[in-house]
């Protein structure tokens, strides 16, 4: 995992890589990784991009899925309380159908 931020600007990503299974023979590896950019205007609005992709299993061809993500926060008190928006296409290798996604949210901490 790498996070950086420096003044109002925003750079993030992360690695993972996975093993399932006991036995070597049958174990089956996977990875993924994403990398994400964001900016704070008037200390309130911070847009977001994110890129990132997944392959369950390093063995098999077709199955990775790449994410592609837009999205806006809106903080009305710092990181207390905040309104989200973000728009999400998954896109899978092979013929599996692109899949969209819209989140909306509201965080509030005390």
């Amino acid at each position: 995992d790498v996070r950086v931020e420096l003044e109002d600007a925003l750079l993030q990503a992360e690695y993972i890589r996975q093993w399932v299974g006991s036995n070597e023979a049958r174990r089956s590896q996977g990875h993924g990784a994403y990398g994400a950019v964001g900016y704070t205007f008037l200390e309130q609005y911070q847009p977001v991009i994110r890129v990132g992709v997944l392959d369950e299993s390093v063995h098999l061809a077709d199955d990775e899925v790449w994410h592609y993500e837009a999205g806006f926060n809106y903080y009305i008190e710092k990181h207390e309380a905040k309104l989200q928006a973000s728009y999400g296409l998954f896109d899978p290798a092979g013929d599996s159908p692109t899949q969209h996604e819209i989140i909306l949210a509201a965080q509030v901490a005390f």
